[in-house]
């Protein structure tokens, strides 16, 4: 509940429409699912390496606010 931003809202909707609630760890979960994502659509889904490729600089918004995925420890 900190955060006031579209994601967030967002989130929380598909939670409750499911019948949760979200808490502390519902953001790094749906953050997860965001980068998988990102790797099968940008990186083809058939290679590993394009789908790491997709992900390294990877800015998207999350429910927490703007999260870029560096490179060098994605």
């Amino acid at each position: 509940g900190a955060t006031d931003n579209a994601v967030n809202t967002a989130m929380i909707e598909r939670l409750q429409a499911a019948g949760h609630e979200a808490d502390l760890f519902s953001p790094d979960g749906f953050v997860a699912a965001q980068m998988l994502v990102q790797a099968i659509r940008a990186g083809g889904g058939d290679s590993v390496d394009d789908m790491i490729a997709s992900l390294e600089g990877y800015t998207f918004d999350a429910p927490k606010g703007s999260i870029t995925i560096r490179a060098e420890d994605h």
